[in-house]
């Protein structure tokens, strides 16, 4: 198991249909919850232009973490 582009990957050996059926539902399922908090979450990417990484963040938890920009004095 591994985290990649923000969602899970899961590979495993063996198994039957409803475990496939579970591993697909469980991997679509992480690209749509916060991996810090468990909120519901969006696909994040830090750092500008190419490159950066790629996470699945609850708006407050991306920029508490620098993923996203938060709202300024101006904003307001």
């Amino acid at each position: 198991m591994k985290e990649k582009f923000g969602s899970l990957r899961i590979y495993h050996d063996g198994g039957n249909r409803r475990i496939d059926g579970l591993i697909r539902m469980t991997e679509s399922l992480s690209s749509g919850i916060c991996e810090v908090c468990g909120e519901v979450g969006t696909l994040v990417r830090s750092g500008g232009g190419k490159g950066g990484w790629y996470k699945t963040m609850c708006e407050d938890c991306a920029v508490k973490s620098g993923y996203a920009k938060g709202e300024s004095d101006d904003d307001k």
